[in-house]
C-alpha cells in the first residue's frame, strides 16, 4: 500500500501535474512547429518556458529508485533531427552570445563569453523533458519517481541552464520584433 500511495502522491501533486502538462505542451510545440517566425508563436514558447521554470522549482525532491541518472528514450538520431529541423526553421537569429560561467570559484578559470545556439537550447530542453515524459507515462511508482528525479536533477544541472540562457535572446527578438 505504501508504494501505491507514493504514485498517487506524485500523480495527484498539483505541481507535478502542472509540470507534466507543461512539459507535454513544450514537446508538442517542438515536434509540431519548425519555426518561431510569428509574434504569437514566440509568445507561446516563452510562456511555456517560464511555466516550466516556475514548476520545475516546485518539483518534489524524490530519491531515484532505478539507480540510473540519465533516462535515454530519445535517440541521438531523433535529437539530431530536432536540431536540424529547428536550425533550418530559424532564420537570422540562430546564435547568441552569453557569459558561460557568471560566477567563478576558481581564480584560474575566467568568465567566458561563448556563442550558443537557440536550436541547440530547444533540442536539449526537449530531450531532457521527453525522456522524463516517456518514463513518467509508464505509470509505475519507480518510473514516475525516476522521471520526477530526472526532471529535477537535470533542471538544476542541464536543461534549466539552457532554458534560462534561451530566455534572453527570445526576449530580444520579442522586443525588437525581429523574426
Amino acid at each position: 500500500m505504501k508504494i501505491r500511495s507514493k504514485v498517487n502522491n506524485l500523480s495527484q501533486n498539483q505541481n507535478v501535474r502542472v509540470f507534466v502538462e507543461t512539459a507535454e505542451k513544450y514537446c508538442y510545440f517542438i515536434e509540431n512547429h519548425r519555426t518561431i517566425k510569428t509574434y504569437k508563436l514566440l509568445c507561446q514558447l516563452v510562456d511555456i518556458l517560464v511555466t516550466l521554470y516556475k514548476y520545475a522549482l516546485k518539483l518534489p525532491d524524490v530519491e531515484m529508485i532505478k539507480n540510473h541518472h540519465y533516462l535515454e528514450h530519445v535517440s541521438d538520431k531523433q535529437y539530431t533531427m530536432i536540431c536540424k529541423r529547428w536550425f533550418m526553421g530559424i532564420n537570422k537569429h540562430k546564435y547568441y552570445w552569453m557569459v558561460f560561467k557568471p560566477f567563478v570559484d576558481n581564480a584560474k578559470v575566467k568568465n567566458e563569453i561563448v556563442r550558443s545556439a537557440i536550436f541547440d537550447d530547444l533540442a536539449d530542453i526537449y530531450r531532457d523533458l521527453k525522456n522524463g515524459l516517456i518514463e513518467y507515462r509508464k505509470g509505475s511508482v519507480k518510473n514516475m519517481t525516476d522521471a520526477v528525479w530526472h526532471w529535477r536533477w537535470h533542471f538544476y544541472n542541464h536543461w534549466g541552464d539552457h532554458l534560462v540562457d534561451l530566455l534572453k535572446p527570445l526576449k530580444e527578438i520579442l522586443n525588437k520584433k525581429i523574426f
